[in-house]
């Protein structure tokens, strides 16, 4: 039962996995509106890997979020056999802040929580 916890996770990873299979380039916005989402889309993720794991100690925290990075990695080189899409190292970067944000962000409030 433990294991539902991973569902928005895998959810999420399936999506993603989706949006990056569609053929063709998206539109921005603005200029760089597509390193927003992504930071944003692979945040969240860190959040649904945190959840499912029940919100870690550091270890494992860092751990989710170099799996997080490296999905991140294997999905942009997935994209690059999309027709219309390529793979860009700016989204893999934009991809990593977004997972490692997550990751002070939840330590630093954890932290706080012991202390208090």
């Amino acid at each position: 039962m433990k294991y539902f916890r991973f569902l928005p996770a895998f959810f999420l990873a399936s999506c993603i996995f989706w949006a990056s299979s569609q053929p063709g380039g998206g539109v921005e916005l603005f200029i760089h509106s597509d390193k927003i989402l992504h930071f944003l889309v692979y945040g969240l993720l860190m959040y649904a890997c945190l959840y499912g794991a029940d919100f870690p100690g550091l270890r494992q925290s860092i751990l989710w979020a170099i799996f997080c990075c490296l999905y991140g990695l294997s999905d942009e080189w997935h994209q690059s056999f999309v027709p219309g899409r390529d793979a860009t190292v700016g989204d893999v970067l934009a991809d990593a802040c977004g997972a490692i944000c997550v990751l002070i962000v939840f330590q630093l409030r954890w932290k706080r929580r012991l202390n208090a």
